[in-house]
This record gives structure tokens, sequence and C-alpha cells, in this order.
């Protein structure tokens, strides 16, 4: 039979735990910003494949933008002019 021990309590200085806490917050916040910057690269890709299937379809283009004129009427509560010939693809 092989004895064992059972650790029951570590005693380590304030600074010690300091350093051991710091570097798992490092750790933490590295990971957290890996994560954004991922997220803002997949982003970016997506917003590149939408604004080419919007360039082969300009009545898309059209679409996105009442979409948006929309939207700013809606939250702002402004009266939108629309330049000559914009609903007609012109």
């Amino acid at each position: 039979m092989i004895p064992f021990s059972d650790i029951t309590q570590i005693l380590m200085a304030s600074s010690m735990q300091e350093t051991i806490a710091q570097a798992a917050i490092s750790k933490k916040q590295a990971e957290s910003m890996r994560i954004t910057a991922e997220s803002e690269v997949r982003g970016a890709e997506l917003l590149k494949q939408a604004g080419e299937i919007m360039n082969e379809n300009k009545s898309s283009i059209n679409l996105k933008y009442f979409e948006t004129l929309r939207d700013i009427a809606d939250n702002w509560n402004h009266t939108v002019i629309l330049p000559d010939g914009i609903a007609f693809g012109k």
C-alpha cells in the first residue's frame, strides 16, 4: 500500500495571491479580446458578402435605403425628402 497525505490548506503571501488573481484576470481579458476580434472579422465578412449581393441587384440597394430612411424617421420623427429618381433606380 502506498502512503498518501491530504493537503487541507495552503498558506501563501497576500502578494502571491494577488499575482495569481491578476494573472487569471489578464488571461480572461485576453480571451475576451480574442473573441471580440473574431466576431468583428466575421461581421466584416458578412457585410462584404451582403454588399456583393446588393451590388448584383440594384433594387435591393433602394430597398435598404428606404429601410434606413424609415428607421431614421421612426426613431427621430424627421421628415425625409427623397432625391429625384431614387425610387425608380435611375
